[in-house]
């Protein structure tokens, strides 16, 4: 990976973001099917675009349920005294 050209690292980013030309993602996945560590990075890639979406979908879902229960005063914000 480190002797391939940036351009392929470039072009993985393009198609992880989904705007890659037809042109670069046909060069990208030729030469992923020639570049085993370039094919590494892709997949590195991939899996910490995943687990990023997936903690925010995670993170976001706990704090709208958590403004639900107070909302709706199943959970209070202070401690109440007696």
């Amino acid at each position: 990976m480190s002797t391939c050209p940036q351009k392929y690292v470039d072009y993985m980013h393009e198609y992880l973001d989904g705007d890659i030309s037809r042109d670069h993602e046909h060069k990208l996945k030729k030469h992923l099917q020639a570049c085993e560590p370039c094919k590494h990075h892709m997949h590195e890639l991939s899996d910490t675009i995943a687990f990023v979406k997936s903690w925010m979908t995670s993170s976001l879902n706990q704090t709208i349920a958590m403004f639900m229960f107070v909302s709706c005063g199943m959970l209070t914000t202070k401690t109440q005294k007696n």
